[in-house]
């Protein structure tokens, strides 16, 4: 497809594909053989992550002396100004809908306030997410965090999970 609709491209952008891919390889290979004037391959920015111990305190205590104080710090504060404060996530589909009619109240409202339309603006993009929601909580790639005040939702994340990995997908807050 490359070689006979060359006049159709002049990028060819393959974030996330691994310096090891048998298709880097044949695309190398492409280029070198096809009289493409140019290639180059470079590193795109990776997205951050580190590995969590078992447990938050492990966690905690593997970082700085300062991030804990801080942590500590803040989080004490947060519990005096809040002490109704309650952090938790929906992983099943008890509480889901509620969960995401706030998600949308808190997203909108933040961007609109900007000037934005928002992610929920359009149709395509709220039907997507009342289908996929629901799939994604009953096999696992789903998690909704939320936080709240008394019976109010201040702050809904959604995140989407492989395995022990959880990447932010959307938030409200």
């Amino acid at each position: 497809y490359l070689d006979n609709h060359k006049e159709k491209w002049d990028l060819l952008d393959l974030q996330g594909l691994s310096e090891d891919s048998p298709s880097l390889r044949y695309l190398k290979n492409w280029f070198l053989t096809s009289n493409q004037s140019q290639y180059r391959i470079g590193n795109c920015e990776a997205c951050p992550c580190i590995t969590l111990p078992q447990s938050f305190t492990e966690y905690i205590q593997s970082r700085s002396k300062n991030t804990r104080k801080n942590f500590h710090k803040r989080r004490a504060k947060l519990i005096q100004n809040f002490p109704d404060m309650e952090l938790g996530y929906i992983d099943t589909l008890d509480g889901w809908e509620m969960a995401y009619h706030e998600l949308v109240r808190l997203h909108q409202a933040r961007w609109e306030n900007r000037g934005y339309a928002g992610s929920f603006a359009g149709d395509k993009f709220a039907k997507f997410m009342t289908v996929y929601l629901p799939r994604g909580l009953v096999d696992g790639t789903v998690r909704i965090y939320y936080m709240k005040v008394g019976s109010e939702y201040i702050a809904i994340e959604v995140c989407f999970c492989n395995g022990k990995k959880a990447f932010d997908y959307i938030s409200g807050f």
